[in-house]
């Protein structure tokens, strides 16, 4: 589960921190600063989802991760929630510090802990007259959608394409916490462009990010083509197989109420492996 997890290990559980940093929760910019001032090494935490092995996703020895989850307004935002699901009315009633859209600027601007997922779906369902299918980015963005804005960006990896950069290529503008613990706002290409570029591919060297301002658009089509030859035989054993496969992974949805060595138990661990494998 996230809360029992999140700083001490990947998300896949199999990456921890070798360093071994204190795990810290913030609900607020204030409480951020207090801990960045006042620790050498911090390390911000989203989804989880930076190997952590080569330290990446960690703070050294001595040093805090900090989990960034409380800085959001709505949980269901962030990586604490699965799936984000909008409701029926849509979006664009609903007020939150986390996601605020500029319908004019066709920009917006999201705060570091919200995840790509909720993301996309709240920018879907954000239907007004200027955009009565909502809104989405530009182009395709991801390929974790558990991941947050700010581990997507800062890390400059997840949903790259030769044609459009990586998540850090979408970047209006910037806010982040220095090492001071100090809130920096308005950091753009025009501003201070070196900060601006480095900030977007710093790994959390270089501070905290804090929020981002991107660009939008009406929502439209996107098409999506994966192409393979097969024979019709090996095609249909495909298919056979991705149906086993569903029907086992919508198994797991339900586990056994109590585990103590029963065969039902056996095999939803026998089946959970198999699928995460």
């Amino acid at each position: 589960h996230y809360s029992d997890t999140v700083g001490m290990v990947n998300f896949q559980g199999d990456e921890p921190c070798l360093s071994k940093p204190k795990v810290v929760a913030v609900s607020s910019l204030p409480e951020m600063s207090a801990i960045v001032s006042r620790h050498k090494s911090v390390k911000a935490v989203g989804a989880g989802m930076s190997w952590s092995r080569n330290q990446i996703g960690c703070a050294a020895s001595g040093g805090a991760n900090i989990i960034t989850a409380g800085l959001c307004e709505k949980p269901e935002l962030t990586a604490t929630m699965p799936f984000y699901l909008a409701p029926p009315l849509g979006t664009a009633r609903i007020e939150t510090a986390d996601i605020r859209v500029d319908e004019a600027g066709l920009t917006v601007t999201v705060m570091s802990c919200v995840t790509i997922q909720a993301l996309l779906e709240f920018l879907a369902a954000y239907r007004t007259n200027n955009a009565p299918g909502g809104y989405m980015l530009p182009y395709p963005s991801t390929s974790f959608a558990g991941q947050t804005v700010g581990g997507a960006v800062s890390t400059a990896t997840y949903g790259a394409s030769l044609v459009h950069g990586s998540w850090s290529a979408k970047v209006l503008e910037i806010s982040y916490m220095n090492a001071k613990g100090e809130l920096v706002r308005g950091i753009t290409a025009a501003t201070q462009p070196l900060l601006f570029k480095a900030l977007k591919t710093s790994g959390g060297r270089l501070g905290v990010v804090i929020d981002v301002k991107l660009a939008i658009e009406r929502q439209r089509s996107v098409e999506l083509r994966h192409e393979q030859d097969l024979d019709m035989g090996l095609f249909l054993r495909e298919v056979r197989q991705t149906a086993q496969h569903v029907k086992v992974a919508m198994g797991l949805r339900d586990p056994p109420a109590s585990c103590e060595g029963q065969l039902p138990c056996a095999q939803y661990d026998q089946n959970l492996r198999a699928v995460s494998n």
